[in-house]
């Protein structure tokens, strides 16, 4: 039932702890009334105009998530992937996210913990413990929340500190030698003024991926700890001070790659005369690699140089003061964070040593938000307030060479072709030094300052009892100055590839005399570059050099929204919304083809939502239904060509589809949770988009977005036209469902039986839209028995994840400098384990 806003129902709003409350029900109504802060209050989640899925921290343990990334399999319409490491995690809500592969990017997603915005994607990445509550808000969210939110919003909120015990210990192990350990506990040191909570937690698992020389489940294991310190401060019932430091920590094996392609031979052409298309698995053969076809994908196994690893430590402090005047709630957050981050991966994915990629890099940011939430007369209630963000980013990436470099990479067609054709006129001239020498490396530094203000404000008029009219506003000023600094060893002067060519081709032809000494000259310029190691590198674009970056972007965005609301009844509310998100340009942190641009602009998305929140008491039913279209100009999108990433704005994109959510409790002892998502996410308007690499490969067939009228030295040459392709990462249909069903076993035990559903459609898991990289669709199942001892406030909990052993997997990509390769991430396989769970009051 709506509360009607009073200035009285105002006083204490902010004070108030709870973010999922049961109100009183009335006899055999058994539907929670759940309080969010969607709007930056609380309000019951019914009454709210926003598409937001809410839930508590009881859900979350009845789910068995651990892992904000698990959140996605259970919440409507959010999507979560992980790629090369631990710190390359990204969130999509609606089909529309970001990349975390460069840091240039910044979220689609805002990612916000007790008020504090995430700026790193992957700083949210770690074991989910004493959690009050999680909302997942879908739809531009570009008014209220303080950091890029075109897509949408995770708000999460920590168990606060109180004067009760409130303490709990947790122990869980499984399979694969899971181990997690996590506990909370409150300290009032001074009764009703001053209290202290602390939280910790870790944990460890081995991998499911082996190496066939480095070791039996090695890769994708868990190895993860942290902590929180709460301070809660009281001095009266108008003024609230929280501090809250912590500090997590991952240490891993991550992440593992399968082949879910192999080039041994091309499977759909021939050479021309019947006879078989090679690709670089046979090169790695013959160089003493392993090479694994497509079908041992369920095998889990690889081989690689060195195993992977990603370790990472996020650390913050922020301080909430809360402060009730007579018609007016003030809220300040003051927050600070560092994250520092070390990637290493074999970069070629394969045990012949060819690349390896390290990556170093560490953030720092502050943010400062001021709230102000009152009522204007009896109808009126208002959120205002202004909001700063800074933040330092660097970044140190490298890419080495290894021993079999040189002989893999000359053995490419052009090259060895051109190395073939110089050697032929040694004497008299010196042969072809070593194209990719061992000592070579490519090292990128970047560095960036970043500057952001914002000032904010929305209302809701009580049209009357049945009417109410939302509208808000925010602008937002950034600024973000980026230097980057690339640098190359073991390099000479640069070959030009195409006089190379050019002249082989004339003296093939008879039409250049090699020994005449007129023409020496010309031979000499074409061929001395290639006389010194390290020319090759010039031929690969995320090796060759690159003119050092000094870039400032400045700009400025008003976005808003407005919202009507019609509650036709106490239990029922229909919804129109309209509603506008940004987030900044940027530059792209990786050496790419120089036909793409090394800056890109912001993203701005504009989104026409229309849903019904309805409650039906007798039947003990809830309904929410979202129908909505999302325009979204520049997206920014991060593709992997097979040599680098190109980061660019990829024009339009149209996202439209619908939510459906129920809850029903027939009886107390039964729940039923279920939503459906369509979602029909496209390119509009996407013309310099990344080509096609396999499909041409194994079949022969062109890209269809593929303009070749320039001819191959055209700047089309190297881009195709995405228009009208599947944006990534977004599934067009998913279903979830949950059972839950308790039982009383004794006077003081009970037990409880869940079970979940999940259905994913097929999915295209990478921006080029190749036909290779799509995705089947697939289905999980999790169960989990519960035995709950009332007497000694303790559970015990068996469960089981992914229990048919589904065979899935995150994006496929094309495998570096290896045409026609592609490797793919799994996911789980099936595991067990048990959880022990003791609170204490």
């Amino acid at each position: 039932m709506r509360t009607s806003i009073t200035v009285a129902g105002l006083r204490g709003m902010v004070l108030t702890t709870a973010f999922f409350a049961v109100a009183a029900p009335a006899q055999n109504v058994l539907i929670e009334e759940i309080i969010v802060t969607a709007q930056k209050r609380e309000q019951n989640i019914q009454d709210v105009p926003v598409a937001v899925t809410a839930y508590s921290g009881r859900m979350l343990e009845e789910s068995g998530i651990k892992d904000v990334r698990e959140l996605a399999a259970i919440a409507p319409a959010l999507t979560s992937s992980q790629s090369q490491t631990s710190t390359t995690s990204s969130f999509s809500i609606r089909g529309i996210g970001t990349s975390a592969q460069n840091f240039g990017l910044e979220s689609s997603v805002g990612l916000y913990i007790d008020g504090a915005y995430r700026a790193r994607q992957s700083s949210i990445i770690n074991n989910l413990v004493d959690i009050a509550a999680v909302e997942v808000l879908r739809g531009p969210q570009g008014t209220l929340f303080g950091k890029n939110t075109p897509s949408g919003a995770i708000n999460m909120t920590t168990v606060r500190a109180g004067h009760d015990r409130n303490a709990f210990l947790e122990v869980t192990a499984g399979d694969f030698g899971l181990l997690n350990f996590a506990g909370a506990t409150n300290f009032s040191l001074i009764q009703d003024v001053l209290a202290v909570r602390a939280t910790v937690f870790t944990g460890s698992r081995d991998g499911y991926v082996s190496d066939i020389n480095l070791g039996n489940d090695a890769i994708n294991d868990r190895n993860r700890a942290g902590g929180r310190l709460q301070l809660m401060y009281t001095p009266n019932d108008k003024f609230e001070v929280r501090v809250i430091g912590d500090y997590g920590e991952i240490n891993e094996t991550c992440c593992a790659t399968l082949t879910r392609q192999d080039n041994i031979v091309a499977f759909g052409r021939d050479d021309g005369m019947g006879g078989p298309v090679y690709g670089t698995d046979a090169l790695l053969l013959q160089l003493g690699g392993t090479v694994f076809t497509g079908d041992q994908f369920e095998d889990r196994v690889t081989a690689l140089n060195r195993l992977p690893h990603s370790s990472n430590n996020d650390a913050g402090l922020s301080v909430e003061l809360n402060y009730q005047f007579d018609n007016v709630a003030f809220k300040s957050i003051s927050a600070y964070r560092e994250f520092k981050s070390f990637d290493r991966i074999d970069a070629d994915f394969s045990n012949v040593d060819l690349l390896t990629d390290t990556n170093v890099a560490d953030q720092n940011s502050f943010s400062q938000e001021f709230q102000f939430n009152g009522v204007i007369g009896e109808r009126t209630t208002y959120v205002a307030g202004v909001y700063y963000f800074q933040q330092d980013l660097n970044s140190v990436s490298t890419l080495n060479m290894g021993d079999a470099t040189s002989p893999f990479l000359s053995a490419d067609p052009a090259l060895a072709l051109a190395i073939g054709g110089i050697n032929m006129f040694s004497p008299p001239f010196p042969p072809v030094a070593e194209a990719f020498p061992a000592s070579a490396f490519a090292s990128d530094n970047m560095r960036q300052e970043h500057e952001s203000y914002a000032v904010f404000a929305q209302a809701d008029f009580e049209l009357n009892d049945a009417w109410v009219l939302t509208a808000g506003l925010r602008y937002t000023d950034e600024e973000k100055k980026m230097v980057g600094r690339f640098s190359n060893g073991s390099m000479g002067p640069p070959p030009d590839i195409t006089e190379i060519g050019t002249v082989l081709t004339l003296i093939q032809m008879g039409l250049l005399d090699p020994f005449d000494p007129a023409n020496t000259p010309r031979l000499m310029a074409a061929f001395s570059p290639t006389w010194v190691p390290g020319w090759g590198l010039y031929t690969q674009p995320a090796l060759a050099p690159q003119a050092d970056l000094n870039e400032t972007l400045a700009d400025d965005q008003v976005t808003g929204t407005i919202k009507l609301s019609w509650f036709a009844n106490d239990n029922t509310m229909f919804y129109a919304s309209y509603g506008t998100g940004y987030k900044s340009g940027g530059t792209n942190t990786d050496r790419i083809n120089p036909v793409f641009s090394q800056t890109f602009g912001p993203e701005t998305s504009k989104a026409i939502e229309l849903g019904v929140k309805a409650d039906f008491p007798a039947q003990n039913v809830r309904l929410n239904v979202a129908l909505h279209n999302t325009q979204v100009e520049d997206l920014q999108t991060n593709a992997f060509s097979g040599s680098g990433f190109n980061l660019q704005n990829a024009g339009n994109a149209d996202t439209s589809g619908a939510e459906v959510e129920l809850w029903w409790s027939p009886t107390e002892s039964f729940q039923l949770q279920a939503n459906y998502v369509r979602s029909i996410a496209d390119f509009e308007d996407f013309q310099n988009g990344t080509c096609w690499i396999a499909t041409p490969f194994h079949t022969g067939t062109p890209d269809p977005g593929y303009d070749s009228s320039g001819g191959p030295f055209s700047p089309t040459s190297s881009v195709c036209d995405r228009s009208g392709g599947r944006v990534p990462s977004n599934p067009e249909n998913s279903f979830f469902l949950a059972l839950n069903k308790s039982f009383e076993v004794g006077s003081s035990t009970s037990l409880y039986l869940r079970g979940e559903y999940s259905y994913i459609s097929d999915t295209m898991t990478d921006g080029n839209n190749e036909p290779l990289k799509l995705r089947p669709s697939f289905d999980n199942l999790n169960l989990r028995f519960g035995l709950i001892f009332d007497n000694i406030d303790a559970e015990l909990s068996i469960w089981g994840r992914n229990v048919t052993d589904e065979s899935f997997y995150e994006t496929v990509f094309d495998v570096p400098v290896q045409n026609g390769k592609l490797n793919a991430y799994p996911l789980e396989p099936r595991t067990f384990g048990m959880t022990f769970r003791k609170s204490f009051e």
